[in-house]
């Protein structure tokens, strides 16, 4: 018999995905591992930033949207205009109306990598490019972007924190999990961490669902083969990755199309 699908995933986010699997049938548990805090320091770097000529400029998340409006709202000033890019549709779209004009992503490998692959990005020789982040992220845009010799800003609106597990809450998972997705190496990480050593057999008994194949390469060794990779964070791409997995578990009729 099915159990639960445990979506490691900030509320606002896992929503629209926890929705669609239950129209699936799926009984779906969510938790965040991270909780999100506006940077300290963000209206001050706003301030500073708001005289370069921007070409272009990138938001990582849509948590780099919501806090980036909410600095741009307690300041009272906005970015100039530029062409924007994000990792993602989900972004994209949360991005958009910050900044109420077009977006670009790219069309199916939704993350940095794929970003870097776009053709604008390929010729940035001299160009001013600005990524909206949280503090201390990936370094991969910025230093690809330098190298083909963009000059390169970082605005930090937002600090991640990691969250703490009660044992309680591990047990309950043990005894309904048994299937986890999760589309972030941060979140991928702290829940690793905060599992003890005797839940490691459970998180072996489990199914996973991750969104890359960066992710399934970042769990542990006997882990990766019980790994199913979506190719996308998009909730489409992650609940047909859920639907493979029910049908090699239970059969076709657990997957409802």
């Amino acid at each position: 018999m099915s159990k639960a699908t445990l979506i490691l995933r900030p509320a606002d986010q896992a929503e629209p995905l926890l929705d669609r699997l239950q129209q699936h049938g799926a009984q779906v548990l969510q938790h965040s591992m991270v909780s999100v805090e506006p940077s300290d320091t963000a209206v001050e770097q706003l301030e500073q930033l708001l005289e370069i000529p921007f070409t272009s400029g990138i938001m990582v998340s849509v948590n780099a949207a919501h806090f980036l409006a909410k600095s741009q709202q307690q300041l009272g000033l906005h970015l100039p205009k530029m062409n924007w890019f994000s990792v993602g549709p989900t972004s994209a779209r949360a991005i958009a109306e910050i900044v109420q004009g077009p977006v670009t992503c790219p069309l199916s490998e939704h993350n940095s990598e794929g970003l870097l692959r776009l053709k604008p990005l390929q010729n940035v020789k001299g160009q001013e490019w600005l990524i909206v982040r949280g503090e201390r992220g990936r370094e991969l845009l910025a230093d690809t972007l330098r190298a083909r010799g963009a000059k390169v800003h970082y605005l930090d609106v937002y600090r991640r924190m990691p969250t703490q597990l009660g044992s309680d809450m591990i047990q309950n998972w043990q005894a309904e999990v048994d299937c986890i997705m999760v589309s972030s190496a941060e979140q991928l990480g702290y829940f690793l961490a905060a599992i003890p050593a005797d839940g490691l057999s459970w998180l072996q008994r489990c199914q996973w669902i991750v969104a890359s194949d960066r992710l399934q390469a970042l769990l542990p060794v006997g882990l990766q083969s019980r790994a199913t990779v979506a190719g996308s964070a998009t909730p489409h791409a992650l609940i047909e990755a859920w639907q493979q997995v029910q049908r090699k578990q239970y059969g076709e009729g657990k997957a409802h199309s």
